[in-house]
């Protein structure tokens, strides 16, 4: 979906259509266009439904924290498997001679790293379970910043969802639309055009 702008006799307004439809014409079949605020109310009301619950959002912290500590492993098991192979090379110089004073004094400094990466490996632990006054407080942050700008809105999507949502017309003017979430959840929605009759708040 992308913007488009357009008049009328109240003035100019934004609406979102098919990329297909707006560099194809006719080619697509999709001629769905629906009202920026429309549909984005829409959106950020599924959201908060389906995806900013005390739930979601310990999970979702859960696994940035997972994934933080993962990526920390990793660099620890990364640093040792190169120590491993410095230290090999140090071990052969000593046994080949060369100035064996400061090959043995480089080869404990590497040994000590060594022995601290090994004691970090094994000090990584589970993550516990967050605090219900965390989980509120940052449910409560991620609520307001979703209004508060678009630019601010994303970043909360980015941090819920775990892919692109996928709009899908449906056969009465209107569309659906879902995404997958980072913890095992679909986000799902309905939106569409609002009657004639109906006027504006």
């Amino acid at each position: 979906m992308v913007v488009e702008y357009s008049k009328n006799r109240k003035g100019a307004y934004a609406y979102y259509m098919c990329w297909g439809r707006r560099h194809k014409g006719s080619n697509c079949t999709n001629a769905l266009r629906l009202r920026v605020e429309e549909m984005n109310e829409a959106v950020l009301q599924a959201i908060e439904a389906h995806a900013l619950t005390p739930e979601a959002v310990e999970r979702v912290v859960q696994l940035t924290e997972r994934n933080d500590a993962q990526e920390r492993q990793a660099a620890l098991a990364r640093e040792l498997k190169d120590l491993e192979k410095r230290i090999g090379r140090l071990v052969v110089a000593v046994e080949t001679a060369g100035d064996v004073a400061s090959l043995a004094e480089r080869l404990r400094e590497l040994e000590t790293r060594r022995a601290a990466i090994q004691s970090d490996l094994r000090g990584l632990s589970p993550l516990p379970r967050l605090a219900p006054g965390v989980v509120e407080d940052r449910l409560a942050e991620w609520r307001r910043l979703l209004r508060q700008s678009a630019m601010q809105g994303r970043a909360v999507l980015q941090r819920v969802l775990a892919g692109r949502i996928v709009f899908l017309p449906d056969d009465v003017g209107g569309c659906s639309f879902e995404a997958p979430t980072r913890f095992d959840k679909l986000f799902s929605g309905v939106v569409a055009p609002r009657p004639a009759f109906i006027s504006k708040a």
